[in-house]
Order: C-alpha cells, then sequence, then structure tokens
C-alpha cells in the first residue's frame, strides 16, 4: 500500500509520468489502484482506476479503465521485486499485447526522486528548455539545486512544483558528448541526458523481419 512514482514509455507516444496510490482490497492478495499521469511531450492526463491481485508475492495481474470505460481497458503484467520497493512490467490492450506501455513503478518516500525528463538530448552549442518529473521536490528550487555535470549549465528555473520542474540549460559547444547523470536537490537521476553533436543515423524499432 502507498503512493508509487510512474515511469514509463509508450511507443508512438512517448514518456509517461505520474503516480499510482495501491490500497488495500477484499482479500490480502487483492489491492485497488488510483492511476494518474500525463504524456510528457505533450502534456495530455490521464486518469484511470482498477484493481490487481499479487499472485506468489510477486507476480501482479492487474485491469484499469478510464471512467469506468470497459472500451478503455488495459491490462497489466507486472513483476514485484522482492524488496517490494519497485514494480516493472507492461500495460497493454488486446489479448496479444499489441499496444501498450512499458512503466516502473518506484515507491515514494520522504526523499525527493526524479522520474524522467521529456528530453533526454541536448546538443552542443545549444540553448534547450527540459521538464523534469518526480516526487517531493522542494519548494524554491534554484539553479544551484540543479547540476547535469560539467559543460551543461542550468541558467533558469521557469517553473516549479513538487513533481514537476522546468529548466532552461545551455550546453557548451565543447562539452564532452555522451550520458550525463543528474542531480536534483540531492536525488540522483543516472543517464537522465545525453549530450550530442549531431544525429548520426535513426532507428526505428521493432525491426522488420
Amino acid at each position: 500500500e502507498g503512493t508509487w512514482l510512474l515511469s514509463g514509455t509508450e511507443p508512438g507516444a512517448g514518456a509517461i509520468f505520474g503516480t499510482v496510490t495501491i490500497s488495500a482490497g477484499a482479500s490480502p492478495d487483492d489491492v485497488t489502484t488510483q492511476v494518474n499521469y500525463r504524456y510528457a511531450r505533450t502534456g495530455r492526463q490521464v486518469a484511470r482506476e482498477g484493481r490487481a491481485t499479487t499472485f506468489t508475492g510477486f507476480q501482479w495481474r492487474g485491469r484499469t479503465t478510464a471512467g469506468g470505460d470497459p472500451d478503455t481497458t488495459l491490462r497489466e503484467v507486472m513483476h514485484v521485486e522482492r524488496d517490494w520497493q519497485s514494480i516493472a512490467g507492461r500495460w497493454f490492450t488486446g489479448d496479444y499485447d499489441e499496444l501498450g506501455a512499458d512503466v516502473t513503478l518506484r515507491r515514494i518516500g520522504r526523499e525527493p526522486v526524479v522520474a524522467g525528463l521529456d528530453r533526454t538530448a541536448a546538443r552542443q552549442g545549444a540553448t534547450q528548455t527540459l521538464r523534469i518529473f518526480g516526487a517531493n521536490f522542494p519548494a524554491g528550487l534554484t539553479t544551484r539545486d540543479v547540476d547535469f555535470g560539467p559543460g551543461v549549465t542550468v541558467t533558469g528555473v521557469t517553473e516549479a512544483s513538487s513533481s514537476v520542474v522546468t529548466v532552461e540549460v545551455t550546453v557548451a559547444a565543447n562539452a564532452a558528448t555522451g550520458a550525463r547523470d543528474l542531480f536534483l536537490a540531492g536525488a540522483l537521476h543516472r543517464d537522465a541526458l545525453v549530450v550530442y553533436d549531431r544525429v548520426h543515423y535513426i532507428k526505428v524499432t521493432p525491426g522488420w523481419n
């Protein structure tokens, strides 16, 4: 039971971030869920509710709907980690896992935690706006509280709430390329942002057979 931080990716729609509140159900293995998330790319918000059962203590099987409409049903197949601090798997429609999102849930405590960014790449020599999603972000965040490492300067914080922080960053022309960790008010999110010089290729998934 409790509130969990949701992060996921839906093909064709991009990253999703939000929360899942888990409450006790009718039996020890059953729970009810309240799900709220939004698409990082478009800002569209979604509210869902449902129930789930955990078999043998770690196999999560559930369903949720939006507004009780059966046509919006998403099936949930996830795995609960042994420490009960994270749950990961897939939410999908249909009988054959056709459409859906790969998701991860992390238990929210009292400390700040970062779920991810709306954009995961920044080009050398460019200035860019990034939205950082998470939970328990402290009030009054400043540029000193957000760090992407050498060569990436946070020049402004334009929006700040307990779950979303919007920042302006400038990447030096000679900044080293590669993945960067994000430190935000003491919270670490590994490989949050990739600094690149140019686009080398485009990859489409899933591959064609």
